[in-house]
């Protein structure tokens, strides 16, 4: 089974939501919000002159995989919905951890604020950058095309220990 980031947090979504409003109040929002819907919420912040918006699908309660055990049984009791609950509590933790690092990269120089955002600036009436592009993103992985940015080499797949990597190396 996979790695799943705070799977047993016991940091309900409220706290997540409050340390990610500090967060962001610390390293200089001037404005924030969050709004939840059936199925999503979102937190939009202003900070160094954009708009940021940051969807998170939240779980849907009538997913079998809270209704029901790993048999196939149906969950007794309130069991379903604290299995939902606690999904949803470990999805706003990956979303202050996210937040968190991004904003660090930042203090740190190891990116530019619009590096790190750039999919979740907002471009138009609650459309980001990333809806936007993310079709044309798809449309060339169906076409298997590959981005060769000018002046760079298109990588190269080599093989090393049983696994295909990436060699980016650039040529002089």
């Amino acid at each position: 089974m996979a790695y799943r980031y705070a799977a047993a947090t016991q940091v309900g979504a409220d706290r997540s939501r409050a340390e990610i409003e500090r967060l962001l109040l610390r390293f200089g929002a001037d404005k924030f919000s969050y709004a939840y819907e059936s199925g999503r919420a979102a937190i939009v912040f202003a900070l160094r002159g954009v708009v940021v918006l940051m969807r998170v699908p939240l779980p849907d309660r009538d997913d079998p995989a809270y209704t029901t055990t790993e048999t196939g049984r149906k969950r007794k009791g309130d069991a379903g919905f604290k299995a939902w609950e606690q999904e949803t509590r470990r999805r706003w933790r990956a979303l202050a951890l996210s937040i968190k690092a991004k904003l660090i990269a930042v203090e740190d120089g190891v990116a530019t604020f619009e590096q790190e955002f750039l999919a979740y600036l907002v471009v138009g009436r609650g459309v980001t950058v990333g809806d936007r592009l993310l079709p044309y993103v798809a449309d060339a992985k169906s076409l298997n095309q590959i981005l060769n940015v000018r002046g760079l080499p298109a990588p190269r797949r080599t093989e090393e220990s049983d696994a295909d990597v990436i060699d980016a190396e650039v040529e002089t």
